[in-house]
């Protein structure tokens, strides 16, 4: 079966609000050390950074919205080797944490996380999740279609997302990854 490609690849940026415009370049550029992009004048204060290959937009208005329920926010991923030495800025720099980092065992995978208030209230996460490639997941969902599926290739999907306990013999695929979750849900139904 061949199941149709969305036309939507995954997440281009990000928007948010920030009070400030100067406090919220500081902590973002200075404290986390994301580049500043162009951005088109829109008769608005703004600014657009560069975050890994995806961007993070600003918009600042004199009040913050009002959030709804569950916990609203996003999250930036912070590579494993460096998670001490950006815990230790962060602290360095004054940031405050809404909980301090801490660590747990998702079924035999460690995952570092924080959360931090930017200077408008905004709550970022920070984490070691891993990101996924997608050319690297697709061959592995190819191997499981073919039933060629490795123990290394299991261990590659529990590090990505599969969080959840499940029966023997089932695969769960569920991942931080945006276009990785979109082959998920293809390659499954094709299975």
């Amino acid at each position: 079966m061949n199941a149709k490609r969305s036309p939507i690849a995954g997440f281009s940026h990000v928007a948010i609000v920030c009070t400030n415009l100067d406090e919220a370049r500081d902590f973002y550029i200075r404290v986390l050390g994301l580049a500043e992009l162009p951005r088109p004048d829109f008769g608005i204060p703004g600014m657009w950074l560069r975050a890994g290959d995806l961007q993070l937009h600003f918009i600042e208005n004199e009040s913050m919205p009002i959030p709804g329920p569950g916990f609203p926010h996003f999250a930036l991923h912070v590579d494993g080797d460096h998670w001490d030495e950006v815990m230790n800025k962060f602290k360095e720099a004054g940031v405050s944490f809404l909980s301090e980092p801490s660590e747990r065992n998702d079924f035999g995978i460690r995952v570092r996380a924080a959360f931090v208030i930017d200077p408008s209230g905004n709550v970022v996460e920070l984490t070691d999740v891993k990101r996924q490639d997608e050319a690297e997941f697709r061959d592995i969902l190819d191997r499981m279609r073919n039933g060629q599926m490795t123990s290394t290739d299991g261990a590659v999907l529990n590090d990505i997302g599969a969080r959840r306990p499940v029966p023997e013999g089932t695969v769960t695929l569920a991942t931080t990854n945006v276009s990785a979750n979109s082959i998920n849900a293809k390659a499954l139904k094709e299975l």
